[in-house]
């Protein structure tokens, strides 16, 4: 029901806005379209809604049974004899849609003039009508069947169908469905990361160390919260055996982890800047140090009273970071953690890197090894799923906050946009131009431009 509503399923939508006639009669324009859907019997019914009232006004329509139903009324034009053309139809196996235990085939129907809709049958049974993308004129039309026997022949039936409801001969043809996806491959359960030898103290006697960024470290203790990590984060984890940072992923994602810059024993305060440096893969080439972005953690209180990374403030490279922060105020902050995301160009050759990022304060400073593995495979620019966050008010700077959601693969929803209108009654038109600006996405961050249709699919 959700995809008929918001015209997905290859169903025709229309909006409109209605009219309230004398004793509580709401009328709704339809399309011609949708009348010639219902009158061919391309249609498996007609779905009315009144759209976004928050009072839920009009949720009451009257049955056949009370006296007063519904009713369309069809104004009659000319009358639609033309019979459209026989279909010109191929089909082919389509891998992308294959299922663990099902295969897939994608039809393309030419352009065929004097078609509305089309009705197909396969293996001598009805394909379901929402399954079937009606045509637009003068393009051809192409769409999928799926969750079918995989690897197997099918016999495919195609009828073009004119708005008038006349019919062409059906045409025939047969095609493969694509084969199952291969089984997944079984995994090995996972150990817990031995540490080794830990790195010298950093300068001023300072203890750095790594943790993964979804792992919360106590700026107190610098211990993890929450049970996120083993009974000792420092010496290894997920992302780190006491030396080196090993981190691993696809052409065109992020990879992260968190540095910490814990206070020596003496507890002094400390200034420390903290450099990435490139990282240098086969072949000679390099992931560069404006792929590697940095972030300070800013600290509250969670529910439980205590402090808590919650917030990541951009830091710039080789920017002064002080323990205790002055700016956050916090008593008895033994330690600071940055995270770090590293970008992965979708450029990138696969295979291992290696640098370093250092952490210094003065003239004493450490050096960080890093070491990254870059797959054989690009991460998708269209999201298959959409972590949505929404937003009931505005803020400031809302581009940048949408620029933020496309870096780390999100939708940023904002559902009260609030464009100007000019003119009145039925001239009155809306100004998009004050609500939408042309933006580049990518703008400031290490992404490559997105093509068009992708950034509209991502963000409406």
């Amino acid at each position: 029901m959700c995809d008929v509503i918001m015209g997905a399923g290859n169903t025709l939508t229309t909006w409109a806005e209605r009219k309230e006639l004398a004793n509580g009669w709401i009328s709704v324009a339809l399309t011609p379209e949708l009348v010639y859907a219902l009158a061919i019997g391309d249609t498996d019914g007609l779905c009315v809604m009144d759209g976004g009232v928050g009072l839920y006004h009009n949720n009451h329509i009257n049955s056949v049974q009370s006296g007063s139903p519904p009713y369309i009324e069809v104004e009659l034009g000319k009358r639609l004899s033309a019979v459209p053309a026989a279909p010109e139809v191929t089909a082919a196996p389509a891998p992308l849609h294959s299922g663990l235990a099902t295969g897939a085939i994608r039809v393309t129907v030419a352009a065929c003039k004097g078609a509305f809709c089309f009705r197909l049958t396969l293996a001598g049974k009805r394909v379901p009508r929402w399954r079937v993308k009606h045509p637009v004129a003068g393009k051809p039309t192409s769409f999928v069947i799926d969750e079918l026997p995989p690897g197997s022949r099918h016999e495919l039936s195609v009828v073009a169908v004119s708005a008038g409801g006349k019919t062409s001969k059906a045409v025939r043809t047969e095609a493969a469905s694509s084969p199952a996806l291969a089984p997944p491959p079984s995994l090995r359960r996972g150990k817990a990361p031995a540490g080794g030898a830990e790195l010298s103290p950093g300068p001023m006697g300072a203890r750095v160390w790594v943790c993964p960024a979804l792992v919360k470290v106590s700026p107190l203790t610098g211990k993890a919260m929450f049970a996120d990590a083993g009974a000792d984060v420092r010496k290894a984890n997920a992302v780190w055996d006491g030396r080196t940072v090993r981190l691993f992923g696809a052409r065109g994602e992020y990879v992260s982890f968190q540095l910490v810059v814990e206070l020596g024993r003496q507890a002094k305060p400390l200034s420390v800047t903290v450099s990435p440096g490139p990282l240098t893969g086969p072949g000679g080439k390099a992931i560069g140090a404006d792929n590697i972005e940095l972030y300070r953690n800013w600290y509250v209180r969670n529910k439980d009273k205590k402090w808590q990374p919650a917030f990541c403030v951009p830091l710039k490279p080789g920017g002064q970071l002080a323990i205790p922060d002055p700016a956050r105020k916090l008593i008895g902050q033994r330690n600071q953690s940055i995270t770090v995301d590293v970008y992965i160009p979708k450029d990138a050759k696969p295979g291992l890197y290696a640098g370093r990022m250092k952490v210094a304060a003065g003239a004493e400073g450490l050096s960080i090894p890093i070491e990254l593995k870059v797959f054989d495979f690009d991460m998708p620019d269209e999201l298959v799923v959409w972590p949505q966050l929404n937003s009931y008010r505005r803020p400031k700077g809302i581009h940048e906050w949408y620029r933020l959601a496309q870096q780390h693969r999100c939708v940023w929803f904002y559902r009260r946009w609030t464009p100007k209108l000019a003119g009145a009654g039925k001239d009155i038109k809306v100004v998009w131009d004050s609500a939408v600006e042309v933006v580049n996405w990518s703008a400031g961050t290490p992404l490559q431009p997105m093509p068009e249709d992708v950034a509209a699919s991502i963000f409406g």
